[in-house]
Parts: C-alpha cells; structure tokens; sequence
C-alpha cells in the first residue's frame, strides 16, 4: 500500500518548518510522526521532512505543506 509519495501535499495544520518535530498525527488513517527536520526550508511553508510511520517504516517526505497546497510545477529545485 502505497502511504507517502515524494512531492505529496499533506497538511498537518500547523504549517511545515522544523518547530514540527516530533509532532504526531493520522493521514488516511495511518498513524505518522515528523521524526527530524531533513532539510532547509525553501519557503515558509515548505520544507523537507523524515517521516516515521506506526509501522516502522520511515519515509523521506519531499515537501510539507500547508493549505493552500502549490501545483507539482510550482514546485522547482534549485
């Protein structure tokens, strides 16, 4: 089952910058946690996170984001 994706926009209500660390929730039911800031953020509300799942896993979340969530093509490496 597929759970996080690179560049999925999830919002986890608080906005994306690493004061979030540690911070717990559900998405699509499954339980996750923001275990560590991976990154530098490229804008106030983007930044790049490790994610920690109940099972175990831990995935590398491309980008966080609040609400309004950017297009894909908004969304450019520097």
């Amino acid at each position: 089952m597929s759970v996080f994706n690179l560049g999925d926009c999830v919002r986890i209500g608080e906005g994306a910058d690493p004061s979030l660390v540690g911070m717990e929730g559900t998405w699509q039911g499954i339980p996750w946690s923001i275990e560590e800031n991976a990154g530098a953020p490229l804008s106030e509300l983007i930044s790049f996170f490790r994610v920690a799942l109940s099972d175990g896993r831990v995935v590398e979340v491309e980008a966080v984001f609040v609400e309004p969530c950017p297009s894909p093509d908004d969304i450019v490496a520097s």
